[in-house]
C-alpha cells in the first residue's frame, strides 16, 4: 500500500513539473529558464520512480 501511494505522489510530482516546465519553456524572459535543465530531470526522476513503485496491470492472465 505505501509502494503505491508513493507511486501516485510521484506521478503527481511529475505531471506538476512538466506543468512547470512548459511555463518556463513558453516565457523566454523567466529567470528560471537557466534551470530548466534541472526540471526535466526531476520529472523524469519523479516519472520513474511512479513506474518503479506503481502496480502495473496484468493482462491476458
Amino acid at each position: 500500500m505505501r509502494e503505491s501511494q508513493f507511486a501516485l505522489e510521484e506521478e503527481f510530482r511529475g505531471e506538476g513539473l512538466t506543468a512547470r516546465i512548459v511555463d518556463i519553456s513558453s516565457d523566454p524572459s523567466n529567470p528560471s529558464n537557466v534551470c530548466l535543465d534541472l526540471y526535466q530531470v526531476a520529472a523524469q526522476d519523479a516519472f520513474s520512480n511512479a513506474a518503479r513503485y506503481g502496480s502495473q496491470p496484468e493482462f491476458g492472465a
